[in-house]
């Protein structure tokens, strides 16, 4: 996700084990870190760690971390084994204070090595928001890697013209005097003495834009601003999507034979177009809309979007 979307010393851990499939009933979140190279430590967290089926969620922003998914996935996790790591710079992974140790290849390089650490071989990909450029962008450089792919909530597939559009309906529902507030919050999360405090006031208001049925805000259960108050301030938006410019991926996967879905709620802020322009860009892909959902559809429609990864990634599977 873009900021404009989400506002957006550490003991090496063992070798995680492969996720292989196996039998059970689901166990508690493992969570640990593995070494991504060049000094950097990748936070895993591990939900459902029994079952045989894992899909692999890669996280919005740049610059928030997995901790606005993690509470929110029970419904996934009962069923399948859900693996998310922080990106670079963000959450529980190493922070950087570098802009040349951030950019889109060496995230890309991140998830490369999470699936390695996993010996994931053929990943079910799941990207979230600007996790789905992302995700994109990975199978343009590792088709082999992927099974299968969801771009869900994405980022648009170029800037223009919808990121103007996506901020316009992101603040639809505000009037002046709460446009206001929300600008003094921001502000308020510079220098703050409490970091987190300063940021849950701001996403307590902010987040409201992101939804399609409001009355659902107050189920979700994750945290976005739950990260150690050091990462609240970084600049990984910046530095990924900054050297991006005008950024246009709309031929990233002309030709790829990866099989893609595209997962977008009917009420979120990114404009469908974008979502149906995605589809257009890539050979056989699909489309499921999810109605009355917004940007977090594991909030507001939990059982929708669990059809739709299981049709996407299982349907069909031995």
């Amino acid at each position: 996700m873009l900021s404009i979307l989400f506002g957006l010393s550490l003991a090496l851990a063992s070798v995680p084990a492969p996720l292989t499939p196996s039998a059970g009933a689901a166990v508690p979140a493992d969570t640990g870190h593995l070494d991504a190279g060049g000094g950097i430590r990748l936070y895993y967290y591990v939900l459902g760690g029994a079952h045989r089926d894992t899909i692999v969620l890669v996280h919005g922003g740049p610059g928030l971390s997995s901790s606005y998914l993690q509470r929110d996935l029970d419904f996934v996790a009962a069923r399948h084994t859900v693996l998310l790591y922080d990106q670079r710079g963000s959450g529980r992974s190493t922070l950087v204070d570098d802009s040349t140790k951030i950019s889109m290849a060496l995230h890309v390089a991140d998830l490369d090595a999470v699936l390695n650490r996993f010996r994931i071989a053929h990943a079910n990909l799941y990207g979230h928001s600007w996790g789905a450029g992302l995700v994109a962008n990975y199978i343009a450089v590792h088709p082999s890697t992927v099974r299968r792919a969801i771009l869900g909530s994405a980022i648009p597939p170029r800037r223009s013209p919808y990121m103007a559009q996506f901020g316009t309906q992101l603040t639809a529902w505000a009037n002046g005097a709460t446009k206001t507030r929300l600008n003094e919050l921001a502000r308020a999360r510079q220098n703050a003495a409490d970091p987190v405090a300063a940021c849950r006031a701001y996403w307590g208001l902010f987040i409201r834009g992101y939804f399609a049925d409001t009355s659902t805000i107050k189920t979700m259960r994750s945290d976005i601003c739950d990260d150690p108050p050091a990462s609240l301030s970084n600049h990984v938006n910046a530095w990924t999507l900054g050297p991006e410019g005008s950024w246009d991926w709309r031929k990233l996967l002309a030709h790829t034979k990866v099989p893609i879905t595209v997962v977008h709620g009917s009420g979120d802020p990114i404009p469908m177009d974008a979502a149906k322009e995605w589809v257009a860009s890539i050979p056989n892909a699909k489309l499921i809309v999810l109605q009355g959902a917004g940007h977090f559809p594991m909030v507001e429609r939990p059982k929708a979007l669990l059809d739709a990864m299981e049709t996407t990634f299982f349907s069909g599977a031995k």
